[in-house]
């Protein structure tokens, strides 16, 4: 099923392509854990609207499809304990942001990009470390996109969309 965030994840996929050397069962689970990790952000956040439909894909996907994914089955391991980094710093990350100061929020926006590990670990699986280190600074430059002062900006939006509920 399509879904907005699916919509949003498919315009990198020959981005994630590249970065894990064509492995189609790589990118798949990749494609799957982020459009996840985002939708719950977005619902955490409430920054923006997540339609009942997206809501059941994901939860779909993480009942049935995460644990049928090949990919993840066969990386169980490495990947398990990757996504188990990625979400204590996610929370880690709102903790800060929202009962702390600026320097906490610096802190903040380092750690909620924890997530990207996902695709680094899946890029050693697929080429090993000398790929990864050869192709982990476009992972970072790709996923950093957002500066500090644009994350601040939304911080100040997600603040304004969960005191208005």
């Amino acid at each position: 099923m399509n879904t907005p965030e699916f919509d949003r994840l498919n315009k990198h996929v020959p981005l994630f392509g590249q970065f894990l050397k064509g492995d189609a069962e790589a990118v798949q689970f990749v494609v799957r854990v982020f459009r996840a990790l985002h939708v719950w952000d977005d619902l955490i956040d409430k920054d923006k609207p997540v339609a009942d439909d997206e809501i059941h894909a994901v939860f779909w996907d993480l009942l049935i499809g995460l644990p049928a994914d090949k990919f993840y089955q066969a990386h169980l391991g490495l990947l398990s304990s990757t996504l188990v980094n990625a979400v204590v710093n996610w929370h880690i990350a709102n903790k800060l942001e929202r009962e702390g100061n600026e320097k906490d929020r610096s802190i903040a926006f380092i750690l909620r990009g924890a997530y990207i590990d996902v695709l680094s670990a899946s890029a050693l699986i697929v080429g090993g470390l000398d790929w990864v280190r050869e192709i982990g600074p476009d992972i970072r430059r790709w996923a950093h996109e957002e500066t500090f002062d644009q994350y601040l900006n939304n911080f100040a939006k997600e603040c304004e969309a969960r005191n208005a509920d």
